[in-house]
């Protein structure tokens, strides 16, 4: 017991107003807090669904073609929302196309940090840096999505590519072909090995290889690219003919490229026809006038005409 009882009414008497201040400190910081925080609050969230309209209204941009309204949008979102991988990696895409492919890049970059390593994003950050001829880092994107997916057929199809860029032929095909074993109807890969059977100075494995693009298409649905390589495979093999009335095929579709004009005057010129030839340029400078490769082959023409002209002269001494 202790000798002086009103100490102890003391101790609970300022015990008590210690726990009364707490509390109503404590009281007092909760309701400043929810009044100071919810504002806060309210406009992050408001920014954040800003960011995904602009992401959204980007995105939409980006499919109509509308490039320049889609980067405004889409950079609007990422500056709201930085950690928005979608809008990042949609932003680089419309970069890519607008032609500023540096600086797709870095906005691919953060995408695939934000994704954690998507391997598809790291294929398509690949596929940028082998767009302005970044070999090595092209290279690295691909061993790292294959590091994460070893099954990844985008990926073989990226490490082929750079290898055939770095020409190492037999290493790409070897590449091409692990991809197409994983993905048989993976997009390009096919076309992709017959340019490598092409630069490896193999025309008959090109020829073969595009024959079986060709085959799976009705005959008036080629597609034009498999048409210009095959008639490449022909010339090159010096079956000038069939390469010419391939092109002269192609020439008479609706749509089609200044490159099938280019070829068949060029395989023309090498049969010694310069008024076909003549006569195929004349078309082209029609359906793309002012296209500096015409100017050429016409130089290449003239001097044909030349040789003629002096060979019939030799010949009527």
């Amino acid at each position: 017991m202790s000798c002086h009882p009103n100490e102890i009414r003391i101790f609970f008497y300022d015990q008590s107003r210690t726990l009364l201040l707490i509390g109503l400190l404590a009281g007092l910081l909760s309701n400043a807090g929810c009044q100071s925080l919810h504002p806060f609050a309210q406009k992050t969230r408001n920014s954040l669904t800003a960011a995904r309209q602009w992401a959204s209204g980007g995105l939409d941009a980006f499919h109509k073609g509308r490039l320049d309204q889609a980067k405004g949008l889409l950079s609007r979102a990422v500056e709201h929302n930085p950690n928005d991988a979608s809008a990042r990696e949609n932003l680089a895409r419309t970069l890519q196309k607008s032609g500023e492919t540096q600086q797709a890049i870095v906005q691919m970059q953060y995408a695939v940090e934000l994704s954690n390593g998507d391997p598809r994003l790291l294929v398509e950050l690949g596929e940028m840096y082998l767009s302005v001829g970044q070999l090595l880092h092209a290279c690295e994107q691909a061993e790292l999505a294959l590091d994460a997916d070893h099954r990844n057929a985008a990926a073989w199809a990226l490490m082929g590519k750079t290898k055939k860029a770095k020409r190492q032929y037999p290493e790409a095909l070897a590449d091409f072909q692990h991809a197409l074993g994983i993905a048989p109807d993976l997009p390009g890969v096919q076309m992709q090995i017959v340019d490598t059977y092409h630069k490896n100075g193999q025309p008959h494995r090109a020829l073969s290889a595009v024959e079986q693009i060709l085959i799976k298409y009705p005959a008036d649905e080629l597609p034009e690219q498999a048409v210009l390589a095959k008639s490449v495979a022909l010339i090159d093999l010096d079956h000038l003919r069939p390469a010419i009335d391939l092109l002269q095929t192609a020439s008479e579709k609706e749509h089609v490229s200044s490159e099938v004009f280019v070829r068949l005057g060029q395989a023309q010129l090498l049969a010694n026809q310069p008024s076909d030839a003549r006569a195929t340029l004349i078309r082209g400078q029609q359906v793309f006038p002012n296209l500096v490769v015409f100017d050429q082959l016409v130089a290449e023409l003239q001097s044909a005409e030349q040789r003629v002209a002096s060979a019939d002269s030799l010949i009527a001494r």
